[in-house]
């Protein structure tokens, strides 16, 4: 880091991020309020740091430099537009379908989902006087439920809005370790029998996100007159509104001993089965 060493840098802010946890304070009620708080102050206090440090401080457009110059004063600032090619973007006029709207990003993050919902009441009805039919296309992982809702206004199948947010980065953050074509072929084969139980009970729209996970660990077991050491699996299922905090999924017994009989008796690999009780926070909803 160069602050402090007597060389000339440049910071390029984009934005003040510390203003958006600002904004999640002001948004959510306790406990989050707190911990918005407690982030958008932590933030704000390196940045204001780096900032009296730097040369200048390069932000995107002027309305991101008028909110660093009020929450930190003093300090030089400029613009440089991210600017867009036009002649790449510009419509083409065979191009086939017309009045297609797409936004691509993370839908639990407030922004898009901000955005999005803006777009869906202000922006779209006016698309659609000159483009009847016009429609709105959001592809993005963990939708809060505003974004269900909106998906429901839009006329989305139920299936489809309704479905479990799924990691970005894919199975290998529900496989902690070392990870090889086995185990993650272990995993997808649990993960099925655990979905499909949890449909079959009609549980399945009462849960925010379930998955099973292997644990990086092998223990012993009986199958008929043998020995097994196999891997130990862990299932989660959590009730959430936002992602942002969950409580476990209260399961009875009765179901938790039917789902650990199916997959030990169906995925080989699996001699043994947990249920993860621990809500967010402290635990995260992912194991990594």
């Amino acid at each position: 880091f160069l602050t402090g060493r007597g060389v000339p840098w440049v910071m390029h802010f984009a934005e003040l991020d510390s203003d958006k946890w600002r904004q999640y304070a002001d948004e959510h009620g306790f406990p989050m309020k707190l911990v918005y708080r407690r982030e958008w102050k932590t933030l704000h206090a390196f940045e204001r740091k780096v900032a009296a440090d730097a040369l200048t401080n390069v932000f995107c457009t002027p309305l991101e430099e008028r909110i660093f110059n009020d929450a930190i004063p003093g300090c030089p600032s400029t613009v440089i537009r991210n600017g867009v090619d036009l002649d790449y973007y510009r419509p083409v006029p065979d191009a086939g379908e017309a009045g297609h709207c797409v936004f691509t990003g993370v839908m639990d993050y407030f922004p898009n989902v901000n955005g999005c919902v803006w777009f869906a009441d202000e922006i779209l009805p006016r698309v659609r006087k000159s483009v009847p039919g016009a429609r709105f296309t959001i592809i993005g992982s963990k939708p809060t439920d505003e974004v269900r809702a909106l998906g429901r206004e839009l006329g989305l199948p139920p299936a489809f809005i309704g479905r479990h947010p799924f990691p970005g980065p894919g199975l290998a953050i529900r496989c902690p370790g070392e990870i090889t074509r086995e185990k993650l072929e272990i995993l997808r084969r649990a993960d099925a029998v655990y979905i499909d139980q949890i449909r079959k009970h009609g549980l399945y729209d009462d849960i925010w996100q379930a998955f099973a996970a292997l644990l990086p660990m092998r223990t012993v077991g009986v199958m008929g007159d043998g020995r097994t050491y196999d891997y130990a699996l862990a299932l989660r299922a959590v009730t959430s509104v936002d992602g942002m905090t969950a409580d476990y999924y209260p399961f009875t017994h009765e179901f938790l001993g039917e789902t650990a009989t199916r997959i030990i008796n169906e995925v080989r690999g699996v001699n043994r089965v947990f249920y993860d009780c621990t809500s967010k926070p402290p635990g995260t909803i992912e194991l990594e």
